[in-house]
């Protein structure tokens, strides 16, 4: 009986879940494509499983879209508790793909180079390892 029902369970995923708009543009990923050697043509949504079913942008579109209602906040603490708050970044309303890089960067200024001079040689290590960053 358990997996009968598990079988017939819907299967609510972003790409069938419709855009909360449909007058998408994708300019900032058409630069990302090409920045890559590569064109999106006319099929583009299609090809990237940017539709629902039904033939709407869903809401993957909608997260890769020029504009959308997501924001991304970075925030910074000066300890290790959450009550000195030191700054507040918000990237987001544009391409996912665009906010991601944004924070990335800011991520990339933060991560702090520690350096350690001994005798023989000097050794430098990241906050974080870049790699997984």
């Amino acid at each position: 009986m358990i997996d009968d029902l598990y079988a017939r369970r819907i299967h609510t995923t972003l790409r069938n879940i419709s855009s909360p708009r449909q007058d998408l543009k994708f300019a900032q990923l058409k630069i990302y494509y090409q920045e890559r050697g590569l064109e999106l043509n006319k099929q583009f949504a299609n090809s990237l499983e940017l539709l629902t079913p039904d033939g709407k942008f869903n809401y993957i579109a909608y997260l890769l879209a020029d504009e959308n209602g997501v924001s991304i906040k970075v925030v910074k603490y000066a300890g290790s508790d959450k009550v000195d708050l030191i700054e507040n970044e918000k990237y987001g309303y544009c391409s996912l793909i665009k906010a991601t890089y944004s924070v990335l960067e800011k991520l990339k200024i933060e991560n702090v180079t520690y350096a350690k001079v001994t005798s023989t040689k000097r050794i430098e290590r990241n906050l974080v390892e870049p790699v997984a960053m």
